[in-house]
């Protein structure tokens, strides 16, 4: 067992102790700062794509995609949601340079999630975005799949 904590430690020393990897959450940040249109459904925006993401942590086939791609398709479907006519911009596509390929895998699991998880018993995280809090965004997500 020694043996085994020895090892750790060196590889931990040799990594200098950097293994921090960034969340989806951190990503989205980045992207909503990146956002330069200032319109009255940004804070909107910014909760779907929370909820988006919070349904994810759910599902293990989502760990296929890096959090940067996550963060793209949750920002990219919470658009689509609220019926922006242009739900990728330039704006966003200069910010990380990802594979439309790869986005529209990843929205379209997104896609899936959202209607399945209005279908399942996931009350907190219901209850979470129906609060005042998160401005009742849930409510978006759920006539979306009526």
């Amino acid at each position: 067992m020694n043996e085994i904590i020895s090892m750790e430690l060196n590889i931990l020393k040799n990594l200098k102790y950097e293994i921090i990897t960034a969340s989806p959450y951190q990503f989205l940040t980045i992207l909503f700062q990146n956002l330069k249109e200032i319109d009255r459904k940004k804070d909107e925006i910014i909760y779907l794509a929370q909820y988006i993401l919070e349904l994810s942590l759910l599902e293990y086939k989502m760990l296929k995609f890096p959090a940067s791609v996550k963060a793209c398709a949750a920002l990219y479907i919470a658009r689509k949601l609220l019926k922006y006519e242009n739900s990728w911009s330039k704006e966003l596509k200069n910010v990380f340079q990802i594979y439309d390929g790869v986005l529209r895998t990843c929205a379209k699991e997104f896609t899936e999630l959202v209607n399945f998880g209005n279908k399942t018993i996931l009350k907190s995280l219901r209850n979470k975005y129906m609060s005042e809090r998160f401005l009742g965004v849930y409510k978006i997500v759920e006539n979306f799949s009526k």
